[in-house]
């Protein structure tokens, strides 16, 4: 691998700024076009000897003929004069069903590679039928072109309504004036969809437009794909500003053989900061939307002191291969100082998961529990609906077994309960159960991440900044309005926290340690734990040793149960753990300790209970390797 550096990006405008510019323009383009369709011969006077002046006119003048009588054209042949110029002297349009169907390469190929000597064959439709209609014109010595050839037979059924012959693909044209209109609308963030239905609107209605939206999305793809090199450099350009501006700044380019950019990863130099502290756990997500160059958006997230989202560098991926995903992990790495994450959630992709174990063999990867039930849930609508309770019944035994073998004999009872055992996507949920079923993943610092709500979060909030299709460069520059953003929030409640002192509840010593150590949030979820202690009775098996704590009142609902919790005591240590595993997980005490340290009369967090990452003081002092970046660019050759 070779490194080097490089990077860039293109300005955008708001829509607000720019409206009164595309109304201008849109009048413009609209007048235009109301005259850049008119034929200049009457197609009811096709016949032989006609002429043209331009061959352009004459394709025009027999393709709306084949309009109003309804049947579609293409060319057929040309012949070339023997002289210096190969000027062309002779064309055929045909109609479109002349000559005989054959599968294309692409239909070909998929035949071949079926597999199995006894899957059946494709059927491809047969849209030709030797159609012998035709025109041949032929250039005379005036420069003419001049209808030499008028064959007007058709063997099949011609389909002479409008609103129908508009399917045809020699009538399904978008005009100068129509791309232009399109491309500026695309440009400001408005969708496909939304452009069709304008034009549409335009034409008087859906039959009157010369085109579908299939074109109009093929015309958007083509133009960015032309774009795409243009785009990628002035993303570089805009990296290289921004560096110029945050030294720690950092980008780095995967680029193929050609020079042409694959991968682009990028990270600003306070989120570096950021991930010295709050980088022990983080999620990848690559189910984000994409751009207009069907890159995937894949942002590394964490959660800082304030238990809000922050961003650890965002990358644009080609695709979603296991070298892929190497050389971003990598890249990522050396941006964070060589730091790995002690764990880390993503979705289901076995690629990425390969990657994971070669790149950080010794973080714990987990796969979003959202992202499995979301797919679950395509297969179960029907189990839901047809067996009552068999929802809630799965939902309860993922999410409240507190030991592996509570859950494995929940499952097992809810496989006999629905009979259920031949269900294959249930067995292929229990042969990966290791890798997303919470009760395995207990003993691992996870931050209190639900992976569903960080999950559907963080794609709320990015579906407010950046749009699936904008430029590249747009989605750097909205990426970083969206992380200023991000930025913003976390420095009003760093405010609020030095600023404001939250109430207490009770008169407990513990709750006033507490507010004088936590953030105002992490401050609030204590309290709410502490509060809950009120729910429990407390049986003391061996003094100062061993508790049981069980809830005093009984389930309010069928979906609830009445939990036990054994909590473990030394106190030479200042240790109380608790079975239901929350410090262990989340990083603070649980009302079933905290029930237990009261009746023991503990009056104090132990300095063991109290987690750095979600003190006041959680930023406060920085490694010195922070500021010993030497270049924030890589570009690299793979």
């Amino acid at each position: 691998m070779e490194h080097g550096s490089i990077i860039g990006s293109s300005v955008s405008m708001s829509n607000l700024d720019v409206r009164d510019e595309v109304n201008e323009e849109i009048g413009k383009i609209v007048a235009n076009d109301h005259t850049s369709n008119v034929s200049k011969y009457p197609v009811d006077e096709i016949r032989v000897g006609l002429e043209f002046t331009c061959i352009e006119d004459a394709k025009k003048f027999y393709n709306d003929y084949a309009f109003k009588m309804g049947f579609s054209i293409r060319k057929q042949t040309h012949y070339k004069a023997r002289k210096q110029d190969d000027a062309i002297t002779s064309i055929t349009y045909c109609c479109s069903k002349a000559g005989n169907s054959k599968p294309t390469s692409q239909e070909k190929s998929e035949q071949q590679n079926s597999q199995g000597t006894h899957t059946p064959q494709k059927d491809f439709p047969n849209r030709r039928t030797n159609c012998k209609a035709h025109i041949v014109l032929k250039i005379d010595d005036r420069g003419k072109w001049v209808i030499t050839v008028f064959a007007n037979e058709h063997n099949h059924e011609l389909i002479a309504s409008p609103s129908k012959t508009r399917f045809f693909r020699s009538h399904r044209n978008i005009t100068k004036e129509q791309k232009d209109l399109i491309h500026m609308l695309n440009e400001q963030n408005i969708s496909a969809s939304q452009i069709m239905s304008f034009l549409e609107v335009k034409e008087g209605g859906r039959h009157n437009t010369q085109f579908i939206r299939k074109d109009l999305s093929n015309e958007v793809v083509e133009k960015n794909r032309k774009l795409i090199g243009i785009d990628v450099a002035s993303a570089l350009n805009y990296f290289r500003k921004l560096q110029r501006k945050d030294p720690l700044f950092f980008y780095a380019v995967d680029v193929d053989d050609q020079e042409r950019a694959r991968n682009i990863f990028w990270v600003d130099g306070r989120s570096r900061m950021a991930y010295e502290h709050f980088g022990d756990v983080i999620t990848f997500d690559t189910t984000y939307m994409t751009n207009n160059y069907s890159i995937p958006f894949t942002p590394f997230i964490g959660v800082n002191h304030h238990f809000q989202s922050i961003f650890f560098g965002c990358a644009l991926i080609r695709d979603e291969t296991a070298n892929t995903f190497c050389w971003l992990f990598e890249t990522w790495i050396k941006a964070m100082y060589g730091k790995h994450p002690k764990a880390i959630i993503t979705d289901q992709d076995p690629a990425m998961k390969k990657a994971i174990e070669i790149v950080f063999p010794t973080t714990v990867h987990r796969c979003c529990q959202w992202h499995v039930m979301r797919k679950a849930k395509e297969h179960f609508n029907v189990l839901y609906s047809s067996k009552d309770g068999f929802e809630n019944n799965l939902k309860e035994c993922i999410n409240n077994s507190l030991t592996m073998e509570e859950f494995e004999n929940a499952w097992a009872i809810m496989l006999d309960k629905y009979q259920l055992h031949e269900n294959n996507h249930l067995r292929l949920l229990w042969n990966i159960r290791h890798q997303w079923v919470p009760v395995y993943f207990r003993d691992t610092f996870f931050a209190n991440m639900s992976t569903s709500q960080r999950s559907e979060s963080m794609n709320a909030v990015a579906k407010i900044w950046l749009d699936s299709h904008t430029s590249i460069f747009k989605f750097v520059t909205q990426f970083e309005k969206m992380s200023n953003n991000q930025y913003e929030r976390e420095d009003m409640e760093d405010f609020m926290t030095k600023d404001e002192e939250p109430t207490l509840w009770s008169d407990d010593p513990i709750e006033k340690d507490a507010r004088s150590i936590y953030t105002r949030t992490i401050f609030s979820e204590f309290k709410a734990q502490l509060r809950a202690t009120t729910g429990y009775k407390l049986v003391e098996l061996e003094k100062d040793k061993l508790y049981k704590i069980s809830s005093i009142s009984q389930p309010s609902t069928s979906r609830q149960r009445m939990c036990t919790y054994t909590i473990t005591v030394v106190r030479s240590e200042d240790i109380v753990s608790c079975t239901c595993k929350l410090f262990e997980f989340y990083g603070l005490l649980c009302a079933h300790a905290l029930k237990v340290m009261h009746h023991i009369e503990v009056y104090s967090i132990p300095p063991r209970y109290v987690i750095k990452r979600w003190i006041k003081n959680a930023k406060k002092g920085t490694s010195t390797n922070s500021l010993e970046m030497s270049d924030g660019s890589l570009f690299c050759r793979s």
